[in-house]
């Protein structure tokens, strides 16, 4: 609509229609960028040793159900109850198991790695920023605005390191954005149509069947569309279809949850769990800080968004409320509200309603853009905003590395060590990367002649270690220098047992030998420190090897 005041038609400026025009190259630019922000940390073998290596074994279960089925389908439950006493470090029995399955698939063209765990990720990330661009684009009428939202995406250092993670949150979310996409373009057409309701249905019951924490943007979307049009959307089959299905669909999960993860929503809904006290700042919801805890850190951690919150408001002076941006704020406000009821705190979590902030942020970029159109010093103001658009992608890129986690590399040639030497055996595993080491054993261990065994959970602070291992029939043990998380209560809990063991594998008439010293990596990418293994035997065992 050349010629037309922004203030008069806000959803479609001038300009917009030559960025239309281009929508599939911007998203291929998208995709290009997401590449080189993640490939580089998705090619490298190294994970994160606690809720990563988690969702990578998840990944490794269900390949082994899968080639396996015979024996699992005539006894699950005693099938599955074996797995996990041999290979106990998984996340099944708290997780929606969509993602695990995808990642399965991978390891089975790929073979089991944290490179295909993190290629799993990926994968999902490319369809995540394709099918975001394109909601944001079908919602808002304007490609630059998907674009630029895509950008303040990409970059922002809490999206890259999901991005780069072995976590379900960026699956989820893409299943999310794609259902948000064919919702808004089948709405816009006045009815959905009975088959797309279904596949609509089927998109948001699969983001959660991946990750549960998207709920908040599925009851947004639903509440929007009940207040968007509610006196039509009573006389519509295809809304009862989506919404029947979509509830019929949940039954399972719901149930699972309860039953199976039963301390995740006591956590939620009850008093604050012990293992999560250390993830929970304030405990009285009473306390005001309980709620605005996520104030302080959207400005401390997602500045540049936060900023942009705060544009789009400015904006308003001059442009209405549009009926999209109306559907944004509910999102907001659902998962601001959701996530404060939470007695557990995270940045992780904010992730998920700042992410609908973006858009905002690049709506108001764009009128912006219009409004100085009618400005006598355009060049100059719109070379100002550019510029200033341009070095908060550039900022958000450099700080990147704020929102790293430490890693951990070297558990594949400590496994293949001991696997390869030794045919079958009881492992006790002593420290705080157990679940990494555990999941390497298993990738080695494809015969499943292994059992790998945690010293924090086997072995009480207060019980006999010398004991335990009399009764229990532990062929290696496996001592890690001590790492433990600071700040956290795990130190408690294996430091006694530590010192324990040392003395017993140190005395003369030990039980054990030292077999051999294995050096692994840890710490944040570029600042890593080696930490020593160092591997027993049963001195039967070595001297027969």
């Amino acid at each position: 609509m050349p010629g037309t005041s922004p203030t008069t038609h806000p959803d479609i400026p001038a300009f917009a229609d030559r960025f239309n025009r281009y929508a599939w190259l911007l998203a291929v630019v998208l995709v290009a960028l997401n590449a080189i922000l993640t490939l580089p940390e998705v090619l490298t073998e190294r994970i994160y040793p606690w809720d990563d290596a988690l969702y990578a074994a998840n990944g490794t279960f269900f390949l082994t159900i899968f080639q396996n089925l015979p024996a699992v389908v005539a006894d699950p439950m005693a099938w599955m109850t074996e797995y996990y006493r041999q290979y106990p470090a998984l996340f099944v029995r708290r997780q929606p198991p969509l993602f695990g399955i995808v990642e399965s698939g991978v390891y089975g063209i790929l073979g089991v790695s944290a490179i295909a765990a993190k290629l799993t990720v990926f994968l999902f990330s490319t369809l995540f920023i394709v099918g975001w661009f394109l909601a944001i684009k079908v919602w808002s009428h304007r490609a630059s605005v998907a674009f630029l939202a895509g950008l303040l995406t990409l970059s922002l250092p809490m999206a890259v390191q999901l991005n780069t993670a072995i976590r379900p949150d960026i699956p989820a979310l893409a299943l999310f954005v794609w259902a948000l996409y064919f919702f808004r373009i089948f709405q816009d057409r006045g009815q959905i149509g009975l088959a797309v309701a279904l596949f609509i249905s089927m998109l948001l019951a699969g983001s959660l069947y991946t990750y549960q924490l998207p709920m908040f943007g599925v009851i947004a979307l639903f509440i929007y569309w009940g207040i968007s049009d509610w006196p039509n959307n009573l006389k519509r089959r295809d809304i009862y279809l989506l919404g029947g299905v979509f509830s019929v669909l949940m039954i399972p999960l719901i149930i699972f949850t309860l039953k199976f993860a039963y301390d995740n929503v006591a956590g939620v809904v009850g008093p604050t769990v012990k293992d999560f006290e250390v993830f929970t700042p304030v405990s009285s919801k009473l306390d005001p800080r309980y709620w605005l805890y996520y104030v302080d850190m959207a400005w401390n951690l997602y500045r540049l968004p936060a900023l942009g919150l705060i544009l789009w408001l400015v904006t308003k002076w001059r442009f209405p409320i549009r009926k999209w941006e109306t559907f944004i704020l509910i999102w907001i406000l659902v998962a601001y509200l959701g996530f404060s009821l939470f007695p557990s705190k995270g940045d992780r979590y904010a992730f998920y309603f700042m992410l609908p902030v973006l858009p905002l942020a690049a709506v108001a970029t764009v009128d912006l853009w219009a409004l100085v159109g009618r400005s006598r010093t355009v060049t100059l103001f719109r070379s100002l905003l550019v510029g200033t658009f341009v070095a908060a992608i550039v900022w958000n890129i450099t700080n990147i590395s704020s929102a790293q986690s430490p890693l951990t590399a070297g558990f594949d040639g400590v496994a293949r060590g001991i696997t390869s030497k030794f045919g079958s055996g009881n492992i006790l595993y002593h420290g705080r990367l157990e679940s990494a080491f555990i999941y390497y054993v298993r990738k080695e261990d494809q015969t499943r002649q292994f059992r790998v065994l945690r010293s924090g959970n086997e072995i009480s602070a207060n019980e006999d270690v010398s004991e335990f291992l009399k009764k229990s029939p532990i062929d290696f043990i496996v001592m890690q220098e001590d790492t433990s998380r600071k700040g956290s209560g795990y130190a408690e809990v294996y430091q006694p047992i530590h010192q324990k063991l040392l003395q017993i594998l140190s005395a003369e008439d030990s039980a054990y030998q030292p077999w051999r010293e294995f050096k692994i990596q840890y710490g944040l990418p570029g600042v890593e420190s080696d930490v020593s293994l160092l591997v027993y035997t049963r001195k039967k065992m070595g001297e027969a090897h």
